[in-house]
């Protein structure tokens, strides 16, 4: 199997305390750190043989660590200060403190390979791991541009029982991200359709097409998403909204099937909550971004009151104008 690139590199914060094995492991504050254009794990092991009868009878190779690096292409100073355990100020800066403590974090990402000429996927995630302080390396620009990363380099560690890294291997790229989702804690049971995909009679069969460009997209931190890309501008949505509402920015969402039955409060608009109720025949979701008070939509579960995401719309790209 050869080895041609990788992509998609999540972290996570690790709750040290209930984490002893990846059966138990919880994480919070999941988010992606890329792009990055190295990722390299080096575990240490032990090298121990018991000699009897003139012969290695017994030995050890077993992993008590290791080291880690990423080469991110730049890693933006939100993402820095929760890598590092620096802080944020209110004037959009980050502020460095020599007792700041870098926190146990989890790295996913996925590895693509060839095997049998086929693509084959590789979820890989360091369950345990500890960064420093990246050197501050700067060049003046010369004849030709030079690009260069951001290399930080940290400590691999095991959980209490020994497990330190898990891994398994898809045909499809989207599977092996929704397995790194699922053991990091990063959202990825509310998305938006496939451009082709028609929303289904409930929704009077609009398609996702009708109303966003293919860079529209939620970039997940925890349950904060930020919504980013184009939203087209419609004049013929009066099936949905009637008459005062036809016209518009309208934003599609799929819920996954764990929301399936569930009774979901939506806040946020101007005339107030809405409850929704997603199915199997209708997971979907339509917001017009006019309705909503100041771009930003809050869905919970109302009968527990969980927070499912708190989406931002302010980066949007609205065509036509608002």
């Amino acid at each position: 199997m050869a080895k041609i690139g990788f992509e998609y590199i999540v972290a996570a914060k690790l709750n040290e305390k209930v984490s002893k094995s990846l059966a138990k492991a919880k994480y919070t504050d999941a988010r992606e750190i890329g792009p990055a254009a190295n990722v390299n794990g080096s575990p240490t092991s032990n090298d121990v043989k018991d000699y009897g009868d003139d012969r290695a009878v017994e030995t050890d190779t077993s992993v008590t660590g290791g080291t880690i690096s990423l080469e991110l292409n730049e890693p933006t100073m939100e993402n820095e200060a929760f890598m590092l355990g620096h802080s944020l100020t209110d004037e959009g800066g980050m502020l460095r403190n020599s007792n700041d403590i870098a926190p146990y974090v989890g790295i996913g990402f996925v590895g693509k390979s060839k095997r049998n000429n086929k693509l084959v996927f590789r979820a890989k995630i360091y369950l345990k791991t500890q960064f420093r302080v990246p050197n501050d390396e700067n060049a003046t620009k010369q004849e030709q541009v030079t690009f260069s990363h951001t290399t930080m380099e940290g400590s691999m560690f095991q959980l209490e029982n020994g497990d330190w890294k898990d891994e398994k291997e898809f045909t499809a790229l989207d599977a092996a991200k929704k397995f790194i989702n699922r053991i990091l804690g990063l959202k990825d049971d509310v998305q938006i359709p496939d451009l082709s995909q028609d929303l289904g009679e409930a929704n009077k069969n609009h398609t996702v097409e009708e109303m966003i460009g293919e860079d529209a997209k939620i970039k997940w931190n925890g349950t904060k998403g930020a919504v980013t890309g184009t939203v087209k501008k419609n004049e013929n949505f009066e099936d949905l909204y009637g008459e005062d509402g036809k016209s518009g920015h309208f934003f599609p969402f799929e819920f996954g099937e764990e929301h399936y039955g569930q009774q979901i409060t939506l806040s946020g608009a101007t005339k107030g909550d809405k409850d929704i109720t997603p199915s199997e025949k209708d997971p979907y979701l339509i917001i017009r971004l006019e309705n909503l008070t100041d771009k930003k939509l809050t869905a919970k579960n109302k009968k527990t009151s969980e927070v499912i995401f708190d989406l931002d719309f302010t980066g949007v790209t609205q065509e036509g104008g608002e």
